[in-house]
C-alpha cells in the first residue's frame, strides 16, 4: 500500500517552518492554487482564438499595405476613365451607364458618376481613388487639376 500523500512530502513541505509544525500542508491549498485556465484544453482553446483574430487583422493590414502600393496605378486608371467617360458622355452624347463599355479589360472596378450641371464626370474607386473631368465646349474634355 502506498503511503499517504502528505507522508510522502519532505517535512520542509509538509510544516511551514515560518508558521510553526501546527499548521501542516494539504492539497486543498495547492488545488485551489492552481487556475481553471491552466489547463491544456483551455490554452490549446486560446491559442486557436488568438489564431483565428490574428488572420482577419493581418490579412486586413496586407490588404490595406497592397491597396496603398497600388495607389499610383489606380490613380491613373481613374484618370483615364474620367476623361474616356466625359468624351463619351458629352461628345459622343450616349448615357453614362453605356461609357462603361469604352473601358479596358481591367477596370472594371471604377465606377462613373455624371454631374449634368457641371457637365463633369468622376471616376473612382470606393475609399481609394477618385478624379473628375469636367467638358469644355472649346477644349473638350479636360481632367480636374491636383492639388496636393
Amino acid at each position: 500500500m502506498r503511503k499517504p500523500i502528505a507522508a510522502r512530502l519532505g517535512p520542509e513541505l509538509r510544516h511551514s517552518t515560518a508558521k510553526g509544525p501546527e499548521e501542516s500542508f494539504s492539497l486543498s491549498s495547492l488545488q485551489t492554487s492552481l487556475r481553471p485556465y491552466e489547463s491544456k484544453t483551455h490554452m490549446k482553446t486560446r491559442y486557436w482564438l488568438i489564431g483565428l483574430t490574428a488572420i482577419p487583422v493581418l490579412g486586413s493590414g496586407a490588404f490595406y499595405f497592397y491597396a496603398q502600393s497600388q495607389k499610383p496605378l489606380l490613380e491613373l486608371g481613374v484618370g483615364y476613365a474620367a476623361r474616356v467617360g466625359c468624351g463619351c458622355r458629352y461628345i459622343g452624347n450616349r448615357p453614362i451607364g453605356d461609357c462603361v463599355k469604352d473601358f479596358e479589360p481591367g477596370m472594371e472596378a471604377i465606377a462613373l458618376r455624371d454631374d449634368p450641371t457641371t457637365k463633369t464626370v468622376t471616376a473612382s474607386v470606393p475609399l481609394i481613388a477618385s478624379r473628375s473631368a469636367t467638358f469644355d465646349p472649346v477644349l473638350g474634355c479636360q481632367p480636374e487639376l491636383l492639388t496636393r
